[in-house]
């Protein structure tokens, strides 16, 4: 009788823990960026399997080749659009700025799309690209306008917490998109080039079917559309420069890879990052959900509840990806013959180091949530400086003579020093906050 009122009082705080959290906003919204997440990760990562087993090593490449220049862009699009959105539309809540805010921004990502577009039009009429390239660079053209409005719909819904909403446009393109690689595989008309055309074509019907059913309003006003970009420019510049110094690397090293030791070994470098998206796609859905809880617990609570944000992350992240990082290394070559095939047996280490990477990466993301929430964009400069030189050096170094492991290498080693830096970063942002508060209580 007395063990089992312990027991009994034991269930039935559990009970209502998981009545509490099945109730709770916070924990939906949360399962909805990790679904949101798995969709779109695992629609890119079908993709990828799907080329690289029925084209091969060498499609593959140039899939992937055609990847970089998506992600690529994207990240340019984050870092002047999305990162200034997520952290100034909070403070323009409920108030007459609001709309026209939506309405500039969006006006922002209409030029973007048209640069990006006018861009790799230049570069396919440079003509010394290989055949098989150029005609994917062509595709682009088309592609990367309606790939970067896909993205900015993302990005706006989770800068005002509507995972649901970005769940429903992934879902969209979710199905369009594999339905057709579906169709193309049957057909035998799959290859890069065909799986990038059907990229561009589920993400302009999605991203039109949600500007068909937006509740949002965008009012654009030219005055407001100007003095918006300068002053997003004068965050997102920092975030910018951050981008291109700690990611460049990693889209360059595809080419490098394919001008140095031709396209298979992209293709190998390739299937090796699909296989740790597994992980990649936790990452991703995770950060959706921190960063901009990052940004509104710093504007309601200042530096105690940003910090009780960044742990919860940190732990969440070393409690989930932890033990996937464990797991590939454990069983990363088996994981990638399996999915590959056996033309791409042997590179089981070239997985455990991405995977290892991936896994550092995470906690260099924390402390960079944490120094946008604080609007110190620009402390990020020196890690992500340091990521990028320090990545060059061991490309230089292993590149040439083991080509995509040295690539892995030279990203681990990126990661290792970016992160680190990083953090001592914050630790001093945050010395500097806390002495600048007691200095103004005085």
């Amino acid at each position: 009788m007395t063990t089992s009122r312990p027991m009994t009082r034991i269930a039935t705080r559990v009970r209502s823990a998981l009545r509490a959290l099945v109730k709770s906003k916070s924990a939906r919204t949360s399962v909805y960026a990790l679904i949101d997440q798995a969709l779109a990760s695992g629609t890119s990562f079908a993709t990828t399997i799907a080329v690289g087993r029925f084209c091969g090593k060498e499609a593959l490449g140039v899939y992937v080749l055609a990847n970089t220049i998506l992600l690529f862009s994207k990240g340019i699009q984050d870092q002047l659009v999305a990162a200034p959105y997520m952290i100034y539309c909070g403070r323009k809540k409920n108030t007459p700025e609001a709309t026209s805010y939506a309405g500039s921004v969006l006006t922002h990502e209409a030029i973007i799309c048209a640069v990006a577009s006018l861009l790799l039009a230049g570069g396919w009429l440079w003509g010394r690209l290989p055949a098989d390239v150029a005609s994917v660079v062509w595709l682009l053209i088309f592609v990367l306008p309606l790939y970067l409005m896909r993205e900015f719909v993302r990005s706006f819904s989770f800068a005002h917490l509507r995972h649901l909403s970005a769940l429903r446009l992934d879902s969209v393109v979710a199905v369009l998109h594999l339905t057709g690689l579906g169709v193309m595989a049957w057909l035998g008309m799959l290859n890069g080039s065909m799986a990038v055309a059907g990229i561009g074509i589920a993400c302009g019907i999605a991203t039109l079917l949600w500007f068909v059913s937006k509740s949002q309003t965008f009012e654009v006003q030219a005055a407001a559309v100007r003095n918006d970009w300068w002053k997003n420019w004068a965050f997102g510049r920092w975030a910018l420069a951050s981008q291109l110094l700690s990611c460049s690397m990693l889209y360059l090293l595809p080419w490098i890879l394919a001008f140095t030791h031709g396209r298979e070994e992209t293709g190998i470098l390739g299937a090796s990052n699909t296989i740790t998206g597994f992980a990649n796609l936790f990452v991703i859905g995770l950060s959706n959900y921190f960063a901009p809880r990052a940004a509104h617990a710093y504007a309601s609570g200042g530096q105690t509840e940003m910090l009780r944000s960044l742990k919860l992350g940190a732990g969440t992240f070393l409690l989930t990806i932890g033990p996937l990082t464990l797991l590939f290394c454990l069983c990363g070559e088996w994981v990638q013959t399996l999915i590959f095939g056996s033309d791409f047996a042997g590179s089981g280490l070239i997985v455990s180091l991405l995977m290892t990477s991936l896994f550092v990466n995470c906690f260099g993301m924390t402390a960079g949530n944490g120094l946008w929430a604080m609007e110190r964009p620009q402390a990020n400069f020196a890690a992500d400086l340091c990521s990028l030189l320090t990545t060059i050096a061991v490309t230089i170094a292993l590149v040439p003579h083991f080509s995509s492991l040295g690539a892995a290498w030279a990203t681990l080693a990126g990661s290792l020093a970016g992160t680190l830096v990083r953090a001592w970063t914050l630790r001093l942002a945050l010395l500097e906050d806390s002495a600048a508060s007691v200095g103004g209580a005085t």
